[in-house]
């Protein structure tokens, strides 16, 4: 599987080349641009950067998860190794009949890891979307915290509104704003503008999840 640095290059390349394809003939705005001329453009530019988000998350929160194997086994664990074992349940056996023998600690915490991560690949199998409730459900498995920048959360919502939006309205009447007073049709400007902030939100949790790895 790809680093996490190799998965934000791909990722980084992949925005900016959404971004000269959809969104570089409307930028900058000019005074006969109308939402007529440009709202498929953004539309594209909205559902694929935020596909492209979606995929990167699950992607570093599944590196994240066969990280703690990997430290377990170094015998190194972690803030991740912990919240993995904590968020599914995992126990240790304890053989009653003195008859028995009773598996080491190290070996029970590592088949425990195994059968965790694979839980934890069925839950990201299950999961879609790039909301803070959804990076909250993928990364806090894994002992990743997510940033609270104000302005990086403000530019998930506005990408996951516009993207909720166009996924179920044609283009033409596709909004997004928290209250219907403020439902604004997506401007190629704004569009580019919660891309970024987005972006610079996954570079941050690139960087989360590499300070969370033992030395």
């Amino acid at each position: 599987m790809a680093s996490a640095a190799e998965l934000l290059t791909s990722l980084e390349t992949e925005v900016s080349a959404l971004e000269t394809k959809f969104l570089s003939p409307w930028i900058p705005a000019l005074p006969e641009h109308t939402p007529v001329d440009f709202q498929h453009d953004v539309k594209a530019y909205c559902v694929l950067a935020h596909a492209a988000f979606e995929e990167f998350v699950e992607s570093i929160s599944t590196l994240a998860a066969k990280a703690t194997m990997s430290a377990w086994l170094a015998k190194k664990p972690y803030l991740g190794t912990q919240a993995l074992l904590l968020f599914y349940n995992f126990k240790l056996n304890v053989v009653e009949d003195e008859a028995q023998p009773q598996e080491r600690h190290f070996d029970q915490i590592r088949e425990g890891l195994k059968n965790c991560i694979d839980k934890h690949r069925k839950a990201l199998d299950k999961n879609h979307g790039f909301s803070l409730k959804y990076l909250r459900s993928v990364l806090t498995p894994v002992g990743i915290d997510i940033p609270d920048e104000l302005n990086w959360l403000n530019s998930l919502s506005e990408l996951t509104e516009a993207r909720g939006s166009y996924a179920h309205k044609i283009a033409a009447e596709a909004n997004f704003g928290r209250s219907r007073k403020a439902q604004r049709p997506m401007t190629p400007e704004k569009a580019k503008d919660a891309v970024q902030g987005c972006l610079e939100l996954c570079r941050e949790l690139k960087a989360r999840h590499e300070k969370s790895l033992p030395a």
